[in-house]
């Protein structure tokens, strides 16, 4: 049995259960999800957002959960005062448990040693799902497709010669001090190459902070803001209406990375997206991007 732990919105959800997945199916196991995490909704650092766990908008996604107990075989289960759960799992020694550090790799994410394995972090690396795309697609197909009431705003996509999701994401990113915002250089210089190699794009704009895009963001071409009331239950509507464009712009955030990767729009796709994806990161390119996306 493997088990991973969610934590985290629905880009990070998505994340963590496909690398799981990918490594589970390896070793022909049984996959569970720990979601323990989602019943503490006490005040956190730092502007914390609640984000509800989300995976159930998925057909893929086989909802098996696991208990305390099954989770104690491997770490302390998150069953208490967050504060008392942080202090006792200092003294708890833990089995069979993995992370990035020690899974640097696919190769070593899907040869795990053991047939039980308890898998936590982010897995933000392009690499754990590159070689296992159809599945990871099959995963993630929605339970249910765009209601009725945002027929109106999909048609207006649909209908454009080149529609562009465009995303901003501010809220709790504003002074973060580990998830730094991008500012308009960035989004310019993403506009540019656009229109270098798009004929006739629409700006489709989505973001947690609309009358901040509308005041700054100012492509001189046809832009259309999607407001906040089309996001849906848990995200999933606003995701759907994000993959109907043709190209994207996406901020260091993995919400709008699963709309720009699942996405399969009838012309060659162009994702533009940050190379520095942390505050004080490096000039690498961060491993979280495919290499066919343009970074910059």
């Amino acid at each position: 049995m493997f088990i991973v732990k969610c934590i985290g919105g629905l880009g990070n959800q998505m994340f963590q259960y496909a690398a799981a997945c990918v490594a589970a199916r390896s070793r022909n196991q049984t996959l569970k999800i720990d979601k323990l995490y989602y019943a503490d909704t006490s005040r956190r650092i730092h502007r914390f957002t609640y984000r509800p766990f989300a995976l159930s908008l998925f057909r893929g996604v086989e909802e098996l959960i696991a208990t305390p107990a099954e989770i104690d075989k491997f770490v302390l289960p998150r069953v208490y005062n967050k504060y008392l759960y942080h202090f006792l799992r200092q003294f708890r020694k833990e089995k069979n448990v993995y992370d990035e550090a020690r899974l640097d790799s696919y190769e070593k994410l899907i040869g795990i040693p053991t047939d039980d394995a308890y898998l936590t972090g982010f897995w933000q690396r392009y690499e754990y799902i590159a070689n296992d795309l159809p599945l990871v697609k099959e995963l993630f197909r929605f339970k249910e497709g765009l209601p009725e009431d945002h027929a109106g705003i999909a048609s207006r996509i649909a209908s454009a010669e080149t529609p562009v999701c465009v995303v901003f994401r501010r809220g709790d990113y504003v002074n973060h001090p580990v998830l730094g915002i991008h500012g308009m250089e960035y989004y310019d210089k993403a506009v540019a190459l656009i229109r270098e190699r798009a004929q006739h794009p629409t700006f489709f704009v989505f973001s947690d902070d609309i009358p901040w895009c509308r005041e700054n963001f100012r492509p001189e071409a046809e832009t259309v803001f999607v407001d906040q009331e089309y996001t849906g239950d848990m995200g999933g509507l606003y995701l759907q209406l994000m993959m109907l464009c043709h190209h994207f712009i996406i901020p260091n955030s993995t919400y709008p990375y699963w709309a720009a990767l699942l996405a399969e729009p009838p012309v060659e796709k162009m994702v533009i997206a940050p190379n520095v994806w942390y505050r004080g990161g490096g000039g690498e390119r961060n491993a979280i991007l495919p290499p066919d996306w343009l970074a910059i």
